[in-house]
């Protein structure tokens, strides 16, 4: 990757290098680039205007290796509430609006709190918890959803680059969601089902 033309997709600054996490980084957005090389902006703008053709609207999200849905634990409407999977059932704490917010990512909405899908503490560590909070427009809360194998989604994190990820692999109702190293598992694989 190191040499390769890079450009934010947020800022269109230039991305810098850095060799211990092995990804380009933009000093102007304080965030890591996405995995996705762009051979030139035309390329970028293209893509962009794809995946905002894509998707847009409210979405249940299903982990596609067990079937459950992406849930706030509780039906929390706190800040700092976790993310688990939790066999759907119709709440709107099972819901989630997908926004665009430019660049090519988009912000994932709670439907009923209104809060954002968040990495916890902005961390970039694999293992970090997912969590609801205030929209504040980090890139701790913003999102790449790019299509993989069977009509499933892969969903990055703007400022560490890794994936929505069920812990473990659980397939058990309360399943923590957390961020980790994309490794094309079934449980990094999200299905998006429009209902509004």
């Amino acid at each position: 990757m190191a040499g390769q033309f890079r450009n934010c997709p947020n800022c269109g600054g230039p991305g810098e290098w850095v060799p211990q996490y092995g990804k380009h980084f933009c000093r102007r957005c304080n965030a890591y680039l996405p995995d996705m090389v762009y051979a030139a902006p035309v390329m970028q703008a293209v893509v962009h205007a794809v995946a905002h053709a894509l998707i847009a609207g409210t979405y249940r999200v299903y982990a596609s290796h067990s079937g459950k849905a992406l849930d706030v634990e509780g039906a929390s409407a706190a800040d700092g509430a976790k993310l688990i999977q939790w066999t759907y059932n119709g709440g709107p704490n099972q819901h989630w609006r997908i926004e665009p917010v430019g660049g090519g990512f988009f912000r994932i909405i709670a439907s009923h709190s209104g809060k954002a899908l968040d990495v916890e503490g902005g961390s970039i560590a694999d293992g970090a918890r997912l969590i609801q909070w205030t929209y504040h427009g980090g890139g701790n809360q913003h999102w790449r959803i790019e299509p993989v194998a069977g009509g499933h989604h892969r969903i990055l994190a703007s400022n560490s680059g890794k994936a929505l990820d069920v812990a473990e692999q659980s397939r058990a109702d309360g399943g923590r969601i957390i961020q980790w190293t994309y490794n094309g598992g079934g449980n990094q694989h999200w299905r998006l089902e429009r209902i509004g």
